[in-house]
């Protein structure tokens, strides 16, 4: 059967069950060399391939934010600013998505409001499309200034959730993210039972997220064709609208 008609059909399978198919979002060119390759892509390596990921089709491209800023402007000698601009005039189809700090930035301590909101604002004019903010420590009183800050810009708004087998606020509390799609890190959900992954996921329910649930992992040795084939598989059955991943070439060393 050609990839087309495979596609089609699995569509339909997805819609008779009442359900959208997953999307995807690949982070090969920020988190995929972040975690695997200490940050150490060039923009020699990254530019090549970004207009041919662009027509993957993915949901969105994650490029920049996290270390990508403070890695080539300490061991680089690049500027960050000119590689989000460069990726921008390459990547025209696909939304260019970033990881902010909250209240960190991309740094590693806490700005001020002023300084948040101007690096919001830079960082949409400069091509990024959808933010996805996080607190090491889910503290939401650090997710407010820039909240606000992506609003006045008009971008799309990523709250997220760092959850573990070690965390348990999660149990029986429901997750509110109003008009904004939540992005769940899940650093344990391949040790998990398969109940306890429909427990975690679910209470993450639709309708306290209306845009949708992102899911991603943080376990970067099961990053790996078989495991990550797992890892899908059991978000998808959680309900999860987005999956997050980066390509197996920069996955296994």
């Amino acid at each position: 059967m050609a990839a087309t008609e495979k596609d089609a059909s699995d569509v339909e399978l997805h819609e008779k069950a009442g359900r959208k198919p997953p999307r995807f979002t690949d982070t090969t060119l920020r988190d995929g060399h972040q975690s695997t390759l200490a940050t150490r892509l060039r923009g020699e390596d990254i530019f090549p391939v970004a207009e041919e990921m662009d027509k993957a089709g993915f949901w969105s491209m994650e490029v920049w934010g996290g270390a990508t800023f403070d890695v080539p402007t300490r061991f680089l000698n690049e500027d960050p600013w000119e590689r989000l601009k460069r990726l921008k005039s390459l990547v025209r189809n696909t939304p260019l998505q970033m990881l902010l700090r909250g209240q960190n930035l991309v740094g590693y301590r806490q700005y001020a409001d002023d300084v948040v909101e101007a690096f919001v604002d830079k960082a949409a004019e400069h091509g990024i499309d959808v933010f996805r903010i996080f607190d090491a420590l889910n503290d939401e009183r650090n997710f407010i200034s820039s909240y606000r800050a992506i609003k006045k810009a008009k971008k799309h708004i990523q709250g997220t959730i760092c959850y573990s087998l070690t965390q348990r606020h999660l149990g029986g509390e429901e997750i509110v993210f109003r008009d904004h799609a939540l992005f769940v890190k899940m650093s344990d959900i391949a040790c998990m039972r398969r109940e306890a992954r429909h427990s975690a996921l679910g209470n993450l329910n639709a309708p306290s997220c209306p845009k949708g649930r992102h899911i991603s992992f943080s376990d970067v040795q099961l990053n790996i064709r078989n495991s990550l084939c797992f890892l899908v598989l059991c978000c998808v059955e959680g309900g999860a609208g987005c999956i997050n991943a980066f390509a197996d070439a920069s996955a296994c060393e």
